[in-house]
């Protein structure tokens, strides 16, 4: 055997994950053999070879080639046993990183005086602007359900606009959080990966994220990129909390099967732009569980100029993510980690009515349209208003709470229209925005249409009748001095006269 090893000599050393170290090189290997042949079989050189293989580094492929020219080895047999070992080694490293699913543990105590959540409400507009004040308390709503007991579905809430509107600078003011989880893209196929039947894997998202918030700042591709049919099917089927599991013919299957309602509850707070009309049309297939919240564009230029030559942004940031940090965790520690049902605000019934319109305009407003879309007729694909009424109920209990209120406010109802409307699809808010404004009474004809939103006339026409499609309003056809016009009513005036009692809800537009 020649005591020159060949030209390569990258190093041989394990990547720093490796469950088992490898103890022999190439060069330690050959010298060892080259005294004694016999030591080929030793555990720790075959167990070096293995290692190899498992990491795919060059020793094996160095070392393979030369065996035949040691006495003491029977290539194949060898081979063999080499293979056995490397696949010894997968199961016991498989075994080691499996990963253990926890719950969080409580954050620390506060610093002295933690902040309240007015406080900071009013430090985030200060620092940035009441547009990001509206935005952090929807945010803020997540980590605050994940505390309420008896409630299993998972709370969602997506701030979304155009891009560079600072959605994500606000989301990510919440990662110092202690069970917010930050991510950046994640796949369908993150959630639940592949792995062999009834075997937990160490990079599964759903169990990484039980019971914790999960803070996704671009998540963009969700909502308009190729793969919304698998997000929303993905998303619709572990937001109820109760887990999930995934067969495939190849690997079996994968399962986290709740052993209690909600175990594997987990909140979202997310930004993206806004969705595509294949995303919308998915999410009312399978079912959204997800609330809107607008940043709409700075469009007074003096102001974005103001804001853009504002300086110590970082710093900005920061002390905000700070102030929100100690706010939690004097926040829960205030109640223990837990916000039991008679601890909620008490909703009135005619508030219970409010928030079941504002649901109706969510569910309807949002309905997949199978006339215009898909070439059918006469069937009604508005969602049932149950969950966005039970989404929107436990937002405005959690923004109440966190202003030390044991009642609801104009604020919390203003918070509650901004979701409805950034909640449905962009392209029909502006006819649903005519119908329930609180200052017209009756129908809108097609130059109405045309005239409030800048459509032409062949797109008025069929958003009118998209309408009523969907079930928001009522579209017919009546004579007039120059033929027939279309017209459009709102279907339930309840939907409106909302709007129209300044002590419910405020109209959430300035006209």
């Amino acid at each position: 055997m020649s005591d020159t090893p060949p030209a390569e000599t990258e190093s041989e050393e394990p990547a720093p994950d490796d469950a088992i170290a490898i103890e022999h090189d190439y060069e330690s290997i050959t010298s060892l053999l080259d005294d004694d042949p016999e030591r080929a079989h030793d555990d720790e050189v075959i167990t070096a070879l293995a290692m190899s293989k498992v990491n795919g580094t060059k020793l094996w492929s160095q070392f393979a080639p030369e065996m035949s020219e040691y006495e003491t080895i029977d290539y194949n047999a060898y081979q063999k046993l080499v293979a056995s070992r490397a696949d010894e080694l997968k199961q016991e490293e498989e075994s080691d990183t499996t990963f253990e699913e926890t719950t969080p543990d409580a954050p620390p105590e506060p610093e002295s005086n933690p902040p309240n959540w007015e406080t900071v409400a009013e430090a985030a507009e200060e620092m940035f602007d009441e547009r990001s004040r509206h935005l952090a308390d929807a945010f803020m709503t997540v980590p605050g359900r994940m505390l309420f007991s008896k409630v299993t579905d998972c709370p969602i809430v997506i701030g979304v606009g155009a891009p560079s509107s600072g959605k994500s600078t606000i989301a990510e003011t919440f990662g110092g959080i202690n069970f917010v989880n930050s991510y950046g893209k994640v796949t369908p196929n993150a959630w639940i990966s592949h792995n062999a039947d009834a075997e937990k894997g160490e990079y599964d998202l759903l169990p990484r994220i039980k019971q914790r918030v999960m803070l996704a700042t671009e998540i963009s591709t969700w909502f308009t990129g190729d793969n919304v049919e698998e997000y929303m099917r993905v998303l619709a089927a572990v937001a109820d909390g109760n887990g999930d599991s995934k067969t495939t013919g190849a690997h079996g299957t994968t399962r986290y099967e709740a052993d209690y309602a909600g175990e594997y509850r987990f909140g979202l707070i997310g930004a993206t732009v806004y969705p595509t009309k294949r995303a919308w049309i998915e999410m009312g297939h399978a079912g959204s569980r997800f609330l809107f919240h607008p940043l709409p564009k700075e469009d007074d230029l003096g102001t974005l100029v103001e804001q853009l030559n504002d300086g110590n942004y970082a710093e900005r940031k920061q002390e905000l993510q700070e102030m929100i940090t100690q706010w939690w965790r004097g926040f829960y520690h205030q109640y223990d980690g837990e916000i039991a049902e008679d601890e909620r605000p008490s909703l009135t019934d005619e508030e219970d009515m409010t928030v079941a319109c504002l649901a109706r305009i969510i569910s309807r407003g949002r309905a997949v349209d199978f006339g215009g879309d898909h070439g059918q007729s006469g069937v009604d694909m508005s969602e049932q208003e149950s969950r966005a009424f039970w989404m929107l109920k436990r937002m405005l209990q959690m923004r109440a709470l966190a202003y030390e209120r044991d009642e609801l406010t104009q604020a919390d109802m203003a918070m509650a229209a901004r979701v409805t409307f950034a909640s449905i699809p962009q392209w029909r808010k502006p006819i649903v925005k005519m119908l329930c404004n609180p200052d017209h009474s009756g129908g809108y004809r097609a130059d109405d249409v045309e005239s409030h939103t800048g459509y032409a006339r062949s797109t008025a026409l069929d958003r009118m009748k998209e309408a009523g499609r969907i079930g928001i309003a009522n579209y017919h056809e009546e004579e007039g001095d120059s033929g027939r016009n279309a017209v459009v009513t709102l279907a339930d005036k309840k939907l409106q006269g909302v709007f129209q009692d300044g002590d419910r809800v405020p109209w959430p537009f300035e006209e």
